[in-house]
C-alpha cells in the first residue's frame, strides 16, 4: 500500500507532539500520586501497575509502527488521539480499584500507536531540516514540555488530583479537533523530506552504525528500567524524604527537566553521533546516579542525582532514536522498534520491583532489586556488543 503523505506543515506536527507530550507525561507520572490517594496502592502495587503499562506498550509500538507504514501516519495518529482523549475524560469515574490497571493498559495502546507514527511523519513532512536537526527538535519539543507540565502540574494536583485525567482528556481532544481541521491544508510545505537532505550518516559504515544502534538500545532500555521504577515509587520516595505531594512531584520534574536540558545540548551539539564512548558513558552513570536516589534519604543528594540521570538518559534516548531512524525506509517500523526497546525497559524496571518487594519483605527490597537487574543488564549488554564487535 503507498504511503500516505504528510497532510500538515512540519511545525504543526512539532505542535502536536509538544500538546501530546504534556498530556501524555502529565498522566503517566501523576497517576501514580492518583493511585496512591483514591485507591491507598502501595509501591508494590504501582510497581505492577507500570510493568502492565509498559508490557503493553511493547506490543502496541511495535505493531502500531508498523502499521503506520501501511496506514498513513495522519489517518493513524488522528484514530488514536480521539481514542486516547475519550478514554482519560472517562477514565477516573469509575471507582473500582483496578480501574488504573484497565485504563493505563488502553492508555498505553493509544501511546504506542501515536508516538512511531509522530517520528516518523516529522521525518517526511516537507521542509529545509536534515534528520539530526529534525530529530534534535523533536526530542527537545516533547521532553522540554512535558518537563513544563509536570512541573506546573504539581499545585494542581495537590488542589483537584482528577487534573490528571481531564487536563490530559482536553489536550487530546484539541489535537484531535485541529487535525481534523487542518486535515489535507497544510501539507504543502517547501522543501525535501528528512531521507531527501544529505547528513553525515550516509557515510558511515553499516557495521558501526548497527553496533552504535545496540548500545543505544542497552543504554535507553536501562535508562526506562529505572525511571519507569522511580515514577512508581516517586509517592513514598517523596513520603521518606519528608516531602508533600507536590513537593515530591516537583522531585520528578528534576529529572524531566534535567532530561530536556539534555536533549537541547544533543541538538545543538552533533559531536557526540556516532561515537560509542557517549551512549557507554550513559549507561554506566544513569544505573549509578538513581541508586542515590533510590537507597539515600537525603533530599539534596536526590535532586543531583536526579539531575544526572536526566542528562544520562537524554543521551541514551537520543542515540537510540537517532540511529533507528538512521537505517532504511521503513521509518515507522524502525521508531516502533525504537519506542519498544524503551518499552520493554518500562515492563522489566517495574516487574523487577514488584518481584522484588513480594519476595523479599525488607526494607529497599523493591530498589535494591531494580538496581541489580539494571547493573546486570548494562553489563551483559556492552560485553556481548563488545564481544560481538571481536568477530
Amino acid at each position: 500500500m503507498k504511503r500516505s503523505l504528510a497532510s500538515l506543515g512540519l511545525h504543526e506536527y512539532y505542535a502536536l507532539e509538544g500538546a501530546h507530550s504534556l498530556a501524555c507525561t502529565l498522566f503517566t507520572t501523576c497517576v501514580m500520586f492518583w493511585t496512591e490517594r483514591r485507591y491507598g496502592y502501595s509501591s508494590a502495587w504501582n510497581l505492577w501497575l507500570n510493568a502492565v503499562q509498559g508490557l503493553a506498550y511493547v506490543v502496541s509500538s511495535w505493531v502500531g509502527g508498523m502499521l503506520a507504514d501501511r496506514l498513513g501516519y495522519d489517518r493513524q495518529l488522528r484514530v488514536a488521539i480521539v481514542a486516547a482523549g475519550v478514554l482519560l475524560l472517562c477514565g477516573w469515574l469509575p471507582a473500582w480499584r483496578g480501574t488504573p490497571f484497565v485504563v493505563t493498559t488502553l492508555y498505553a495502546l493509544t501511546m504506542g500507536a501515536t508516538w512511531p507514527a509522530l517520528e516518523a511523519v516529522i521525518l517526511h513532512a516537507p521542509g529545509r531540516l536534515t534528520m539530526p536537526q529534525r530529530m534534535g527538535i523533536y526530542n527537545v519539543m516533547w521532553a522540554v514540555v512535558g518537563a513544563v507540565g509536570v512541573f506546573g502540574s504539581a499545585p494542581l494536583f495537590a488542589l483537584r488530583p482528577s487534573v490528571v485525567f481531564w487536563l490530559p482528556g482536553v489536550l487530546h481532544a484539541g489535537e484531535a479537533l485541529y487535525m481534523w481541521v487542518r486535515r489535507g491544508r497544510g501539507g504543502e510545505g517547501v522543501g525535501l523530506t528528512a531521507m531527501e537532505l544529505p547528513h553525515r550518516g550516509n557515510h558511515v559504515a553499516f557495521l558501526l552504525k548497527r553496533r552504535l544502534l545496540y548500545t543505544a538500545w542497552v543504554a535507553n532500555a536501562v535508562g526506562y528500567m529505572l525511571c519507569a521504577a522511580f515514577v512508581a515509587v516517586a509517592p513514598f520516595v517523596g513520603q521518606r524524604l519528608g516531602l508533600s505531594v507536590r513537593d515530591a512531584i516537583w522531585l520528578v520534574s528534576v529529572y524531566l527537566i534535567a532530561r530536556g536540558v539534555g536533549f537541547v545540548l544533543f541538538w545543538r551539539w552533533e559531536g557526540w553521533h556516532y561515537h560509542v564512548v557517549w551512549n557507554v558513558a550513559a549507561a554506566i552513570v544513569g544505573p549509578a546516579s538513581m541508586a542515590v536516589v533510590l537507597l539515600i534519604s537525603h533530599a539534596g543528594a536526590a535532586v543531583v542525582a536526579l539531575a544526572m540521570f536526566g542528562l544520562a538518559h537524554s543521551m541514551s534516548y537520543a542515540g537510540s532514536l537517532y540511529y533507528s531512524v538512521d537505517r532504511g525506509e521503513e521509518k515507522g517500523a524502525h521508531s516502533g522498534l525504537h519506542e519498544a526497546i524503551l518499552g520493554l525497559g518500562i515492563f522489566a524496571g517495574p516487574l523487577a520491583g514488584a518481584a522484588g518487594a513480594a519476595l523479599w519483605r525488607a526494607p529497599f527490597a523493591a530498589e535494591v532489586t531494580v538496581l541489580t537487574m539494571a547493573f546486570c543488564a548494562t553489563i551483559a549488554g556492552l560485553g556481548w556488543i563488545y564481544t560481538a564487535r571481536r568477530e
